[in-house]
């Protein structure tokens, strides 16, 4: 599946998706419209929250919330992550 994960995603953008185009859209809202450089290196190399624990503090998150989190600026599975863990290991 990694293998074709990169492949997808292009052919995602293609039907419409901007998932790609608006990538720097959080880390410029996290920034405050400031330079986004190290948010976007420690975010390639960081992953979402896992198990759904993102909601801990009661927090609802629904259809139409702000992500503005810096977990929100982290790729699933990003090509980068997987690379820092092998080397790290």
């Amino acid at each position: 599946m990694r293998k074709r994960l990169e492949m997808v995603s292009f052919r995602l953008e293609e039907l419409g998706l901007t998932h790609i185009r608006n990538k720097d859209v959080i880390p410029r809202n996290i920034a405050n419209n400031q330079s986004i450089k190290s948010i976007e290196e420690f975010s390639i190399v960081c992953e979402p929250v896992k198990e759904y624990t993102r909601n801990e503090d009661g927090t609802e998150y629904k259809m139409h919330s702000t992500f503005a989190l810096f977990a929100d600026a982290c790729v699933s599975d990003s090509k980068d992550s997987l690379l820092f863990d092998d080397a790290v290991s």
